[in-house]
């Protein structure tokens, strides 16, 4: 969902909050406007797999903090505050759930810490993830690899001269690839700087971003504390042993036919 729907989709949960127990004409009627919108909007959604459920689940979410808002106001401004923040909070974190992970937007998980065993299965060391950190759900599509070269080369002062088409397989939402260590580090040392000095189009292209949020490749560690399912996976692969099944949940040489495909279209690995 983009911000625009989902900003209307909080204004009918709002309207209809103001008015839910209220029988009179002219409440019904707005009543009756409000879902009809909210029908308008599932018909521009559902296309894009936003189910009638999913979005009732959210409606419901901005509905029930609407009403909290009204019950919380006191007249001490100082704790109206406190509250309202803890709301945006809540309202920004249900939203992240309905953002769908197509390689459009550079979606992140929290990966919490852990211990688990690291290496191949012949020299294994226990290995320990102290802190908690965020991993991009996909690898890096060419879309977002591009939006943020023009970010940088226009906004930084000439300072990166990133080239924003260095794939061989076009796509958007194919990874970028054709890319040096030294490539992709400037790249990232951009999208810092960007990050750095609140550029507000990172909002947009990173659902959870925040000014200041630093960003980076994740550690040898990390990547196979995840591959590994935080040490819940003991097996070859996530899904066990068998090679045959390998294809569900990956590109290799055996099904990828020699080039990248769009990201996201594999099964995916579920982390609890």
């Amino acid at each position: 969902m983009t911000n625009a729907e989902i900003q209307i989709l909080q204004t009918l949960a709002s309207q209809h909050a103001s008015v839910a127990h209220k029988t009179d004409p002219q409440s019904k009627s707005l009543k009756e406007r409000i879902s009809l919108e909210f029908d308008k909007l599932h018909d521009q959604l559902k296309s894009r797999g936003v189910s009638r459920a999913d979005l009732r689940e959210l409606y419901l979410a901005f509905y029930s903090l609407t009403h909290q808002e009204k019950q919380r106001q006191s007249g001490n401004e100082a704790r109206e505050e406190i509250w309202r923040k803890e709301l945006l909070e809540q309202q920004r974190r249900a939203t992240l759930n309905f953002v769908p992970i197509d390689g459009r937007k550079a979606v992140f998980h929290r990966i919490e810490p852990g211990t688990f065993m690291m290496g191949d299965l012949v020299s294994q060391k226990e290995t320990t993830i102290s802190k908690a950190f965020d991993l991009m759900a996909t690898l890096t599509t060419q879309m977002i690899w591009r939006q943020v070269a023009e970010l940088a080369n226009s906004k930084l002062n000439g300072k990166y001269e990133i080239n924003l088409d260095p794939s061989h397989f076009k796509g958007d939402t194919r990874p970028v690839e054709q890319v040096s260590a030294k490539d992709i580090q400037t790249w990232i040392n951009a999208l810092n700087e960007l990050s750095q000095a609140g550029e507000p189009a990172l909002a947009e292209l990173i659902p959870d971003h925040k000014q200041g949020d630093v960003y980076s490749l994740p550690t040898e560690a990390q990547w196979e504390f995840v591959i590994r399912g935080r040490g819940q996976y003991k097996g070859t692969y996530h899904f066990g042993d068998k090679e045959a099944q390998l294809g569900v949940y990956a590109w290799s040489e055996s099904n990828s036919d020699n080039k990248t495909h769009l990201v996201a279209q594999k099964e995916p690995l579920v982390i609890n």
